[in-house]
């Protein structure tokens, strides 16, 4: 079985499921930190008290390949995607934004970064690119539902030929020609397999306060309500896609799941957010529908004549291999 390779940055950033284009991928995180794809878990433009946090965002190209890659911008509720652009990143370059505030309320990706991308807007005549975090899968919300969520970006493949050099930059950091890619006019010829090598970091910085944070450092209460939204929306509430037991009951133990749900997508508060999670957490635990039974022990084994193998708590036998028997090894 061959495998995907996902980054994990020096921010901490969490890597997600990936599956080629042809075939399924076994997926696994890169422990030389640079694979095909990135998850950076949460950006804000939320205040603290009047004070607005931006959130920048950098993605890096290790390699000695161009790149062809899927930028997607996704709201905290639902994972809806509210912008997406395909991004060029020439052979060791690496592209940098920001998410701050609009003034509609909602977010916007500002940049003055030049490698090749399929933005919507043109620049300005400052040298500044912008692009609104669109509300349209949601107007009922309004713009401030896309003022949190996360960033993947995904690795489409290798490029080449004409298309390497369209996008490849000048001694002045100018790619020769960006209308190529952004016309649609590459080349299939000019898309080789994903190589990997993607690196990236992701800060929260309130510019009143000078306060900031890496990904790792986020709030993890913050970090709980994205991640709770997300699956109470796919499996837990009336409207969702994949919810078997019917959650929650018309009445009596749980009925209130859904008003909880919407008090703790509300509630700005930290501690009050957490107690209202905890509160669903419980319900769900003593009154829902699904029963897990057991889980299989599991139960690694391997000749004293091999070295190399890491402790790992993860449910995959023997270290998911030795990361492609990369890092263990036969003693003489």
């Amino acid at each position: 079985m061959s495998r995907t390779t996902l980054s994990i940055s020096a921010a901490a950033l969490v890597a997600a499921a990936f599956l080629g284009a042809n075939d399924a991928k076994a997926v696994r995180l890169d422990p030389e930190a640079g694979g095909q794809a990135l998850i950076y878990p949460y950006y804000t433009v939320r205040s603290r008290g009047t004070d607005p946090f931006n959130t920048y965002l950098s993605i890096v190209n290790t390699s000695a390949d161009g790149k062809a890659l899927r930028v997607r911008f996704r709201e905290g509720r639902q994972g809806l995607e509210t912008l997406g652009f395909n991004l060029f990143l020439s052979p060791n370059d690496t592209w940098t934004g920001a998410l701050v505030p609009s003034a509609d309320g909602g977010t916007q990706l500002v940049t003055t970064d030049r490698s090749c991308a399929t933005y919507a807007a043109p620049f300005d005549a400052s040298g500044m690119n912008r692009e609104p975090l669109s509300a349209a899968s949601f107007a009922a919300d309004g713009p401030d539902r896309t003022r949190e969520g996360y960033v993947e970006v995904l690795e489409m493949g290798t490029v080449k030929g004409a298309t390497l050099a369209a996008i490849t930059q000048d001694a002045g950091g100018t790619p020769h020609d960006c209308g190529f890619v952004q016309s649609r006019l590459v080349d299939r010829a000019d898309i080789a397999a994903p190589s990997g090598g993607l690196q990236g970091t992701l800060t929260l910085i309130n510019v009143a306060s000078g306060d900031g944070n890496s990904a790792a450092n986020v709030d993890l209460n913050v970090l709980q309500l994205a991640q709770m939204a997300a699956q109470v929306a796919n499996g837990s509430i009336p409207t969702a896609p994949y919810n078997e037991c019917h959650w929650p009951p018309k009445s009596g133990s749980g009925s209130d799941f859904v008003s909880l749900y919407n008090q703790a997508l509300a509630e700005p508060d930290e501690t009050k957010r957490t107690d209202i999670i905890h509160t669903m957490y419980n319900e769900e635990f003593t009154n829902g529908g699904y029963i897990i039974p057991f889980f299989n022990n599991l139960v690694d084994a391997y000749s004293s004549k091999i070295s190399g193998f890491q402790v790992n708590r993860g449910t995959l036998n023997l270290d998911t291999f030795g990361h492609g028997y990369r890092t263990i090894w036969f003693n003489a």
